[in-house]
């Protein structure tokens, strides 16, 4: 499964004396050589001196300190303070706290997460509530999440789904009114219940109308056969081109009545799935906006076999000559499924929303599912069998523009993979795992990327940093971690194992709040965490999202993690990947337009949820904003080249 310092520092008076020599040495590669241990380069606050200013020839004004957030090494060098512990909070909160009585929404917004993180003992969330509404109101989208999730969870305030909407969705760059927005999300649904019935009245009087025509078709047809039959009784030969007219004209009724079964069998699937649309509107639960709004509609993953998603039907491949396919798939409904069905017939899902059914197989034929929660809000998906090779090489398309949150970015990625450790087990899949990962994401995705094997801690913290050195508002980062994982039961605190980890020495493990506060000074609009470790979830934040597309420039923080708070298998995921690099990378191969790092997500839950029911273990990616790293709104993006 996935579980002596020397410092380079010259004092003061000799740096002076060899002030000439480091003129010479380039700024960027004089910090580097301050490196020694990896902490250095651990996100500090840092109180920096105040600057002295001149008035004239001989008076002098000291300004007031300010603190920053920056490399231990870097506060160091510019004659700052900081506390040498990262989980000293008494000090951050005292060098903040000046600038967020002065009433900086960052700082204010800093107090806030010191306060909720503790301070000499356990969390105060109704001060930190307090820091975060003030910030919040001071136009903060980071403190607005903030304050959201603690309303979520009742967290310092009273419980309320409409307060964390509405700062949620304020922290995503939505101004309109929350009740609005639910008003409307309501009505559309009244809206959509009116057009099932609609539908279900004006479908039920087309498959009668079919019906009668087939029927009234039949009663031609062997009206003819009879009529065919009299005139081959006949031996004239006057009658020849009257037995072939009338041959022709049973093959026309014949493909008339082909015709009219099939719209019979479309209208009766159409039927049925009005029908129970209809019966889950009718035992639909009152659902207030505020809930409507935080959780989503209904969706549907294809698991097996692997689909191709198109503008239209997925396309499923099935082998020639085959009579019949299984499908397996998950649905998904936070408010509970009221209905499921496959082309109109009922379907039952298990406790985890799994299905499995096996469908006759007819090349070209479509296939429909359609879901309904008991707000009465629906998902379809369709399913189309085709050769192997359509579904792999499918019929080219227009390509669609790509999305405005797309245009112009540069994506990178920073992909790190441990499997030889000095003194843990080796991982067997963590390296290929890496491998296959950079190599899907530099050629078919266009990023570029850093691979990392066997990354030692200073090694690690080294390509985070200079990394995230290179990055501007216009970049993006994917950063993927593949090894050993510990948590401390104690404090819930989750860590990475560079591969010179000692397992008894928490000095030499990466925190998982460290890298948070890595993560939230880069100035990159998005940032994806892939974590392929045990207790990976401990860097997710807890919370809803808010569920809008509107994101209006705000950054992204979020993970991807293997599992929440339990170990991982190593292995599972067939050759030489673990289950959920194997399901990450076929979601990834298998895209053909851009797909959110949240759509990514969910295929890729739904698969390894699959794969870990079948082998009786407990594991289920989540996905999440990362706790504490600046996190706003938005998405990360996969956008296929070409």
């Amino acid at each position: 499964m996935r579980s002596h310092r020397f410092p380079s520092r010259f004092p003061g008076v000799l740096a002076l004396a060899l002030g000439l020599a480091a003129l010479a040495v380039p700024a960027a590669a004089a910090k580097e050589r301050e490196v020694r241990h990896p902490e250095d380069l651990f996100i500090v606050d840092c109180l920096l001196p105040g600057k002295v200013r001149s008035l004239g020839r001989y008076t002098k004004v000291a300004a007031p300190r300010k603190v920053v957030r920056v490399a231990a090494h870097e506060c160091e060098l510019r004659g700052g303070e900081h506390a040498r512990d990262p989980l000293d909070n008494d000090f951050a909160l005292q060098a903040w706290m000046g600038q967020a009585e002065a009433g900086d929404p960052e700082a204010m917004n800093n107090v806030g997460e010191i306060y909720e993180q503790g301070v000499r003992g356990a969390p105060d969330h109704a001060l930190a509530a307090a820091w975060y509404r003030k910030a919040a109101e001071a136009g903060s989208r980071r403190a607005q999440r903030n304050l959201a999730a603690l309303y979520e969870q009742g967290l310092g305030v009273e419980a309320s789904l409409t307060e964390a909407v509405s700062w949620y969705r304020k922290a995503a760059g939505l101004t309109g009114e929350a009740e609005l927005s639910a008003e409307r999300e309501a009505e559309a649904l009244r809206a959509e219940l009116a057009r099932v019935r609609e539908e279900a009245t004006a479908t039920a009087a087309s498959l009668e109308a079919v019906r009668a025509e087939l029927e009234g078709a039949r009663t031609e047809l062997a009206a003819s056969q009879r009529e065919l039959e009299a005139a081959r009784r006949r031996t004239a030969s006057a009658d020849a081109a009257a037995v072939e007219a009338k041959e022709r004209e049973i093959a026309r009724r014949q493909e008339r009545i082909v015709e009219l079964e099939a719209a019979q069998d479309r209208f009766r699937t159409m039927l049925a799935e009005l029908d129970a649309a209809e019966q889950a509107a009718a035992k639909a639960r009152p659902v207030g906006g505020a809930t409507l709004l935080a959780k989503r509609a209904p969706a549907i993953e294809f698991v097996r076999p692997d689909v191709l998603a198109t503008r239209g039907p997925a396309l499923a491949p099935v082998e020639a000559g085959a009579s019949e396919a299984e499908v397996v798939g998950r649905v998904t409904a936070e408010l509970g499924l009221a209905s499921f069905t496959v082309d109109g017939r009922p379907e039952s899902v298990d406790e985890k929303g799994f299905f499995r059914v096996r469908l006759p197989v007819a090349r070209e034929s479509t296939v429909r599912f359609v879901a309904i929660d008991s707000a009465a809000r629906r998902a379809e998906a369709e399913l189309r069998f085709v050769a192997p090779g359509a579904a792999a090489t499918p019929a080219p398309v227009p390509a669609a523009a790509p999305p405005p949150a797309v245009r112009g970015r540069r994506q990178h990625a920073l992909v790190i993979a441990n499997g030889s450790y000095r003194a843990l087990p080796e991982l067997r899949t963590a390296r290929a795992d890496g491998r296959e990962l950079a190599r899907v994401l530099e050629q078919e995705y266009g990023f570029t990327v850093r691979l990392l094997e066997d990354a030692s801690f200073l090694e690690t913290m080294v390509a985070l940093s200079e990394v995230g050195r290179s990055l501007g508002a216009q970049d993006d980062l994917l950063v993927y971690y593949a090894g050993h994982g510990r948590i401390d039961e104690a404090s819930g605190r989750g860590f990475w194992l560079p591969t010179d980890a000692d397992p008894d020495d928490r000095s030499t493990w990466l925190p998982n709040d460290a890298l948070a506060k890595q993560l939230g000074t880069l100035a990159a609009g998005h940032v994806l965490v892939v974590s392929d470790s045990c207790y990976a979830g401990t860097l997710a934040a807890a919370g809803l999202e808010a569920r809008s597309a509107g994101t209006a420039g705000g950054r992204s923080r979020t993970v991807l993690a293997s599992g929440g708070l339990q170990p991982v298998l190593d292995e599972g995921g067939g050759g030489e990947h673990s289950i959920f690099a194997r399901a990450l990378l076929t979601v990834l191969k298998l895209a053909r337009e851009a797909t959110s790092a949240a759509s990514v997500a969910s295929s890729v839950a739904a698969r390894v949820g699959w794969k870990a029911a079948q082998l009786g273990i407990a594991q289920s990616p989540i996905y999440a904003p990362i706790r504490h790293a600046g996190h706003e709104a938005g998405d990360f993006l996969f956008v296929p080249k070409g």
